[in-house]
């Protein structure tokens, strides 16, 4: 991992300008990738549903390699640390995770090796799933997370209601921390398992993600993605 003072155009991407680094979604669940400029800064998110499950982890290196990913967010990896790292490991690319279990949940960010970066532990929520990291490409710092949250189920303890309730008031508290952290552009991958947080049953009262002076960018994987 390379610490972002070190950072030098040389090592940092070959991203053809710093225009070319304002954040842009694509929705790509068709299949055609012929619209992905492979010089730009580009990263995928996929709720991946086991990254050790047939050939999944096989075909995300492949994508990874033949589009020049930048960076590629998972959730539900379904690892545990008796996992060893040789069996979600991608040629060229670093990773930070947050793993669970074998059965469910677990988040990752696999990072192209030639892009420096460090984990942004302060900014990561201590009840969400969720890896956050500061990648430095020609001078501009990018804040990228990965977040998820199971469905929501009614248990003796709480109803589904309520734990819906209870997520709106944590993502909200990682929402401030994200908005608060220092850097060019926020993005934000994941799969919430709630649609849209800001607006599905009041969200958040409406509040913005936008900040003029560094906005933030949602990108919500599909849940089971299919590869």
């Amino acid at each position: 991992m390379d610490d972002l003072t070190n950072d030098n155009d040389s090592n940092s991407s070959d991203t053809e300008s710093i225009s070319d680094l304002d954040p842009n979604t694509l929705d790509l669940s068709h299949g055609d990738f012929s619209q992905i400029n492979t010089k730009l800064l580009n990263i995928a998110s996929y709720n991946i549903n086991s990254i050790t499950h047939g050939n999944r982890k096989d075909v995300i290196e492949s994508l990874a390699h033949q589009l020049n990913l930048a960076a590629i967010c998972l959730t539900e990896t379904k690892l545990d640390d008796l996992v060893h790292d040789s069996c979600y490991a991608i040629q060229g690319y670093n990773i930070e995770y947050k793993h669970r279990t074998r059965k469910g949940g677990g988040v990752c960010i696999y990072v192209r090796d030639d892009i420096p970066y460090v984990r942004a532990t302060k900014v990561e929520s201590k009840i969400l799933e969720h890896v956050s990291i500061d990648m430095t490409v020609k001078g501009k710092k990018f804040n990228l997370n990965v977040l998820y949250r199971p469905p929501s189920r009614s248990t003796p303890e709480q109803s589904a209601q309520q734990e819906d309730a209870k997520f709106l008031e944590n993502i909200e508290i990682t929402l401030g921390k994200i908005r608060s952290h220092r850097s060019a552009s926020k993005i934000i991958c994941g799969d919430m398992n709630f649609g849209d947080c800001y607006n599905c049953y009041g969200g958040l009262n409406g509040k913005s993600l936008d900040d003029k002076a560094s906005p933030i960018f949602l990108a919500v994987s599909y849940t089971h993605l299919t590869l």
